[in-house]
């Protein structure tokens, strides 16, 4: 019910998060280079003029390389520096069922008989709204903002405006817009659950589901404002029990120290985070001995 990013914005909270520890800890202080997804890289096209991870942290990537393990990205990394991200392959941005499907046959076949990682990256809800909503066919090109188009999937007349911004006739369609592009991300994702369980594979994959940040508006993104950290997360797989909810918050920090403890692969020292495990497995319904989560912005950011 109550999940934050590390941080606000796109970079820094994926640097936190493969990370599990905050832009303070690991030296990230803003936006970097978008590398994109040429993997396996060749040489090291690590571009260090904006910051990156610090040289001597393991990510998760590396982590589980180093275990044998598979792994693939799709849609973009925008990490710095990429050599620490290590993905044997990468794909493009996954805007419909289709494509979706095809990228998890092809991890699949891939992966072979190791086990695989995947960073199933979906652009939207990124700015503009419509480029995922245009892809599904779920589009107007008349009407909307401006008469620049709207989503047909979501009605702005019956929506319920978030009381930080104001119930105007623009603002209203905005997020209309939003949640229509977030709606194509459920068909994505649909298939992606849908393609592991043809595969036979959906019973003994760990899932989560989370975005980086929040909605890209004012006093959201960039912002520490709850509208800008509050994120969804989502985790399901094998051994993990069903229908849990917990009202303790939990943060992107969680998430490495999760998957290794999950893995049984020994926990690193110095992480923010801890093992949602307790919770995952029904053994608790709170993370025990916590109240409180902390992000962060920073001014490099615009962080506001």
């Amino acid at each position: 019910k109550r999940a934050f990013a590390m941080s606000p914005v796109c970079s820094t909270s994926k640097m936190c998060m493969f990370t599990s520890q905050f832009c303070q800890q690991n030296s990230t202080w803003r936006n970097v280079v978008n590398y994109g997804t040429n993997f396996p890289l060749v040489g090291d096209p690590s571009q260090l003029n904006l910051g990156g991870v610090n040289e001597d942290l393991p990510t998760l990537i590396e982590i589980l390389k180093d275990h044998g393990y598979y792994t693939a990205t799709s849609h973009k990394t925008h990490v710095q520096p990429i050599r620490k991200w290590p993905y044997n392959k990468g794909y493009g941005q996954p805007t419909t069922a289709a494509i979706a499907t095809d990228y998890i046959n092809d991890l699949v076949t891939q992966a072979g008989n190791r086990p695989f990682y995947m960073t199933f990256g979906i652009g939207a809800p990124h700015l503009p709204f419509r480029g995922i909503a245009m892809q599904q066919g779920v589009w107007s090109a008349t009407g909307g903002l401006a008469n620049d188009g709207h989503a047909t999937n979501v009605d702005a007349n019956v929506i319920t405006v978030p009381n930080c911004w104001p119930d105007v006739p623009a603002v209203r369609q905005d997020i209309a817009d939003y949640y229509g592009a977030i709606q194509c991300v459920d068909t994505v994702f649909g298939a992606v659950i849908a393609a592991l369980q043809a595969n036979g594979l959906l019973d003994e994959t760990l899932v989560i589901y989370t975005s980086d940040h929040g909605i890209g508006l004012h006093r959201a993104k960039q912002s520490i404002y709850p509208a800008g950290t509050q994120v969804p997360f989502i985790m399901a797989g094998a051994g993990i029990s069903q229908g849990v909810i917990t009202k303790t918050p939990v943060s992107h920090a969680d998430i490495l120290p999760t998957i290794l403890d999950y893995l049984g692969i020994p926990l690193l020292p110095n992480l923010a985070g801890r093992s949602l495990m307790p919770v995952l497995s029904g053994s608790a319904t709170e993370v025990p001995g916590r109240d409180t989560v902390l992000t962060t912005a920073q001014d490099f950011s615009d962080g506001r």
